[in-house]
This record gives structure tokens, sequence and C-alpha cells, in this order.
């Protein structure tokens, strides 16, 4: 598992000053510095607590001092090195299996699938330099870079929400693994583990910053998004391109279609609120994989399968 944070995804070349250059400099400035090709997180300071600081860390929306400054995927990288390291040390394998698994689907994935969004926006936006000066021809290259770039953007769309929908399971199978819950692999999931570390003497807050995730309506919407893709029908979304007021640019927007799913309803949302909903994804595992390592992990007992 690379838990620099890096996905080691090469996308392709790009223009000297482009968009995209700044903003992957400005990424690599958030996840940490970058020394001789490789890029090491700035750690948080340690986990303050209610003595020390006098603070309710008991609400989930409230920011821990000295992270405001760094990001959900490097806080939750962090967390998942330093689990890692509690597991090497009890001998836990089958946990750190999961664990790698985890970092991938919530860290790394929805990164390498952003990314790509953001690509085939660009595509869209330097689309119009290209087309041939005839109407005609003109137009059916118009059609063709626009089918090809709506399914890029749905694919990528998809595996997103998949990849955050299937954190939640594990997510669970790290917390089974890692406390020895003993629940067998083929039923374990959320809800389980919710009620098996719930009836536990010292499972108080780890219960309760499971809950959070479960109930969360981030969670929700993945939930609802991935099984109507999965079990229901086509999830909405498009891609468009559009010319600013003035004539000097392009905009475009890629958005995942309102629908419903049981007896919920969910409303349009933008590429934007997409890694919205992923930070918020991240800083609640983040806190549960914190609690696993105050609770302290068990020695590797592989759960029944």
């Amino acid at each position: 598992m690379n838990l620099r944070g890096e996905t080691g995804t090469s996308l392709g070349g790009r223009e000297e000053g482009s968009d995209r250059q700044r903003r992957d400099r400005k990424r690599e400035e958030e996840r940490g510095v970058k020394k001789n090709g490789q890029v090491t997180v700035k750690k948080p300071p340690p986990r303050p607590t209610p003595d020390s600081t006098g603070a309710d860390l008991s609400r989930a929306d409230q920011p821990e001092p000295g992270l405001e400054h760094c990001t959900a995927l490097a806080v939750f990288t962090c967390a998942c090195e330093e689990l890692q390291t509690a597991l090497d040390a009890s001998g836990n394998e089958d946990a750190k299996g999961r664990l790698s698994a985890l970092h991938w689907s919530l860290g790394e994935a929805p990164e390498v699938g952003v990314s790509f969004m953001e690509c085939v926006g660009e595509q869209m936006q330097a689309g119009g330099r290209m087309l041939a000066p005839d109407l005609v021809e003109d137009a059916l290259l118009s059609y063709d870079l626009t089918k090809s770039c709506a399914y890029q953007s749905r694919f990528s769309r998809e595996s997103v929400l998949r990849y955050l929908h299937a954190s939640g399971d594990l997510l669970a199978q790290v917390v089974n693994s890692a406390r020895s819950c003993g629940i067998a692999e083929g039923n374990c999931a959320l809800g389980k583990v919710l009620r098996r570390v719930t009836g536990s003497p010292d499972g108080a807050t780890l219960a309760r910053e499971l809950g959070r995730f479960k109930d969360s309506e981030e969670f929700k919407y993945v939930a609802a998004a991935t099984n109507r893709m999965k079990h229901r029908s086509f999830l909405p979304g498009s891609i468009t391109a559009s010319l600013n007021e003035d004539w000097s640019s392009v905009s475009v927007a890629q958005v995942t279609g309102g629908f419903t799913h049981d007896q919920g309803g969910y409303s349009a949302s933008s590429l934007e609120e997409l890694c919205g909903r992923t930070d918020v994804l991240r800083g609640l595992a983040t806190r549960v994989l914190v609690e696993v390592m105050t609770l302290g992990v068990q020695t590797g007992v592989k759960p029944v399968s």
C-alpha cells in the first residue's frame, strides 16, 4: 500500500504553466514536502485530549487543533500508516490486508477517478481549438469529442461512487479483524460490527464513530447511488461545456443527476460536491481508525470464513 498519498498513475504530459500543473503543485504542497522526487506527508500533531484542551472531541464537525491546513486525504493516510505500524507489531496480517484495501478504496482510488474527470474536462475545454473549419466536419468532430468525454466522465464518476460505497464494508472488515470481533468474513458489514462493538465493555467510543460513518448523509448518498446503479437503473449524469459571457474561455460542468432510491430523493451534484463528500468520509473513517489504535489491536486471528 502506498501510504504517501500518491497514486503512481501517470495521466499524460502537461503544458508548462497549465491550470492542471498549478493544481498539482498545490496538491503537493497540501499533502506534504516534495524531496528527491518523493512526497512525505506532513503528519499532524498528537491527538489532543479533553483534559489538555478543554475541547469537546465528541463533536464530529469540530476541527481538531493543528489539522486545519492538512487535507482529509493526508490525515486519513497518516491514520492508515500508524495503524499499519501497530498491526505490524501485533502480527495481524489479515487486518493489514484489509487496511490496504480500505486505503485504496477511500484514499487513492477516488483521487485517480477525480484526476481522470479533470483530464476529461480539459479535453472539453481544449476541444474547440482542434476542430475542423468545415462546418459538417466540425459538427462530426464535436459530436465524437462530446460522446467520448461523456463516456469517460461517466466511467470515472461511477467508479468513484462505487469505491466510496465499498469503503464502508472495508472499514467494517478492518475493525472486525483488528479488534477480533469474530464475525465471519462473509457476514461482516457495518451494521453487524457496530452492534458487536456496542456490546463490548470498552466499545462505546468506537461504536459512536462507526455509527457516525454509517449514518452520515455522505455515506447514505453513495450507498443509494451505487445500489441504484447495481440493482435498479442508469444513474443520470452529464458533462457540458459553455462559453463564458465574454467568449474568452470555456467552462465545463460534470454533474451527477438527481435520482430517487427506495424512499429517498437526492438532488443533482457537481464534481466539487463529490470531492466534498469524499473528504467527509475520509474524516469520519480517520476517527474510527484512531479509536481502534486507542483501544489497541489484537494479534493476528483470521475471522471465520
